[in-house]
């Protein structure tokens, strides 16, 4: 194999080398990401890990490296600020799931399942070589030239920390009525957050809680408000651990219900759908109506939806008006591949027979 090694900084002093052998640029991206490595960080005699090549002992700037301390709740961000990576990390390597020839480990994943790898004969500059291989690579793709592990930092971002005017937000995509309830206090704005049409109901929803929705829209937040744009929720308004990890773009037109029925957008610990949310929204105002860019309103998502409460949804929907005949303009937007435009047509082709059922007694008409 040839040798890909790229060109490495000039050694470091000893006076320019600290936290058990990290080259100073390292240490200086770590930084900028606010990451650290603690001041009386000593490297253990004795921590080992299976290679493909054999047990190897970790050096000890990949040690410190295993080390670093972030933030709570820190998220670090590719270039395009849509992906997430999870750094460091330590995961052996086997024939089976890498290259079988080296002493590889896994120090880091990417919300796009592209791994970092490093060889663990080659650490010893403190600024070791980083591989890239995808989750489903083979050896017949051959290994990827590296990069220093300094230039794949430089290329991250860190969400910057919380602000002031964030906590407001957050507290509603988290459901948190007694942070919500003492922001309302303050009298927030209760429009859109930014220039995408982002409100705190939208975020309500995300929150999985009626109680937030009631206590906003008796505020007087609008439960119909729609998304001006196609956008996606910002990082400061997430929560890394307690919401679902990729949100995915929202679209243009979206309104609170229509997130309501999207499984992904949510906090971890509550149901893809949560039946009260949806009569709260509509009890508040909301239009079981209403379209985004795609001509898809809430009830042709919820017969997309499975689980325990989709059909409970298709309910509440259709019981405040919700037309089974309104056409969408490219049904290959719902979550499954579909030909129907309709809800009904769309519950028939699905074979949701309950759903269906519903949707034929329905007071619209085409």
């Amino acid at each position: 194999m040839n040798d890909t090694t790229p060109q490495r900084p000039a050694p470091a002093s000893s006076a320019g080398r600290s936290a058990g052998g990290l080259h100073p640029e390292v240490l200086r991206q770590l930084e900028r990401l606010r990451g650290t490595v603690s001041d009386d960080f000593a490297p253990r005699d004795g921590w080992t890990i299976e290679t493909p090549v054999g047990e190897r002992q970790l050096p000890a700037e990949i040690q410190a490296l295993l080390s670093i301390d972030w933030p709570e709740a820190h998220v670090l961000l590719d270039e395009d600020d849509i992906g997430t990576i999870n750094f460091p990390m330590m995961l052996e390597v086997d024939e089976e799931d890498g290259p079988g020839d080296r002493a590889w480990l896994f120090v880091g994943m990417t919300s796009t399942q592209f791994y970092w790898l490093l060889d663990l004969d080659e650490a010893g500059t403190g600024d070791p070589p980083i591989y890239v291989i995808d989750h489903d690579w083979d050896d017949e793709e051959g290994i990827p030239a590296p990069d220093l592990l300094s230039r794949m930092l430089a290329d991250l971002k860190a969400v910057p920390p919380l602000s002031a005017e964030d906590l407001f937000p957050r507290a509603c995509a988290l459901g948190d009525l007694t942070a919500v309830r003492e922001a309302l206090a303050g009298a927030p704005a209760l429009g859109p957050l930014n220039d995408s049409g982002l409100t705190p109901m939208h975020l309500a929803v995300i929150g999985r809680s009626a109680a937030v929705v009631q206590a906003l829209a008796e505020a007087g937040a609008d439960p119909g408000t729609a998304l001006h744009g196609t956008c996606r929720i910002p990082w400061t308004y997430r929560h890394p651990k307690r919401h679902c990890p990729d949100f995915g773009d929202l679209n243009a037109g979206a309104t609170p219900l229509h997130l309501a029925l999207a499984p992904g957008l949510r906090v971890k610990s509550a149901p893809d759908i949560a039946p009260d949310v949806i009569e709260a929204l509509l009890t508040a105002g909301g239009d079981p109506n209403a379209t985004d860019e795609h001509g898809r309103t809430p009830l042709h998502d919820a017969v997309t939806s499975v689980g325990p409460n989709a059909h409970e949804a298709v309910r509440l929907l259709v019981e405040a008006g919700g037309d089974p005949h309104a056409r969408m303009e490219d049904p290959t937007r719902l979550r499954y591949p579909v030909r129907s435009h309709t809800p009904l047509t769309i519950a028939h082709e699905l074979g949701r027979t309950e759903a269906a059922d519903l949707l034929k007694n329905a007071t619209k008409t085409p």
